[in-house]
């Protein structure tokens, strides 16, 4: 089953990108949203498993935002980008570089969740590609499984 939903992810997501039509209203972030800082670092709510763009490393507060230019000035910020590319590449099948540079690239795979999670889940996402608490509440992340040595996607753990 994950596989087929996987599949679609990444069907509908490269339709879109390809035909350059997105879903959900353009409209400017809530006041809530846009006064959170960036994300500056990951966290695990499991003890190690699954890994979060976080506020700070290990803060366990999630509500964060990531956008395009993230990560290129080193730091902590490059692993909360990582995460993020991790759940893309992993979980939605985006032919995306797991560099903790949020680039163009990383920004048009945030931009095909957005539009997958509105789509099949009627999220009613603004289709940005900013990642922040409401992209983060609808996404699936990579588990990782110490015994198998793999990655399995969870729905989001916090």
């Amino acid at each position: 089953m994950r596989a087929l939903l996987r599949a679609t992810a990444v069907i509908v997501a490269t339709l879109f990108a390809v035909s350059g039509l997105t879903v959900g209203a353009a409209q400017g972030a809530p006041a809530a949203v846009a006064a959170l800082g960036h994300c500056h670092g990951d966290s695990s709510p499991d003890g190690g498993h699954t890994v979060l763009p976080s506020t700070s490393p290990n803060s366990g507060n999630y509500n964060c935002l990531l956008s395009q230019g993230d990560g290129f000035a080193g730091g902590d910020q490059y692993y909360a980008v990582r995460a993020l590319q991790e759940a893309a590449v992993y979980c939605y099948g985006q032919q995306i570089g797991i560099d903790g540079l949020f680039g163009a690239n990383t920004k048009q795979a945030v931009k095909n969740i957005q539009t997958f999670h509105n789509v099949f889940g009627g999220a009613g996402l603004t289709v940005d590609g900013i990642y922040g608490p409401n992209t983060r509440a609808v996404m699936a992340w990579p588990y990782w499984s110490f015994t198998e040595q793999r990655f399995y996607c969870w729905g989001q753990p916090v």
